[in-house]
């Protein structure tokens, strides 16, 4: 699906007519998947994340065929469930951390039974309720 996109200038000193720049059509199938065969959509469950901006209900877009990069949101397979959580790397060690604060990274080891799925490359939530 194709939809446009407009560049749209705002003045903030005068008043000014709305003025709409050029339009180009953006491919969001494309935007969105760049590994189609690798690529899945998952509805988030909870709200441990929020304080990274995941909210319950929201939509992630997970490539399996990425590596993690320090500070990617990552899915993982834990226990036989998937869980979210943000990958980190320091000084050539691992960690897993959830969104809350209170809770510690854990350090990640594929030895623990704990298995990286897949990198979160987009997060679709709604603005707007109802």
């Amino acid at each position: 699906m194709e939809l446009p996109i407009f560049s749209v200038s705002v003045l903030a000193n005068n008043p000014s007519p709305i003025q709409f720049g050029s339009s180009n059509c953006l491919n969001i199938d494309n935007y969105l998947v760049q590994n189609k065969e690798h690529t899945f959509l998952m509805r988030v469950r909870g709200d441990s994340m929020s304080q990274v901006s995941v909210f319950h209900d929201d939509l992630l877009v997970v490539d399996c065929s990425l590596k993690p990069r320090s500070k990617d949101l990552i899915v993982a397979v834990a226990n036989r469930e998937f869980i979210l959580r943000r990958f980190i790397r320091k000084k050539n060690k691992s960690y897993l951390e959830n969104g809350k604060t209170e809770n510690p990274p854990i350090e990640y080891d594929s030895k623990q039974g704990i298995n990286i799925w897949g990198v979160v490359t987009h997060v679709v939530h709604k603005s707007r309720t109802g």
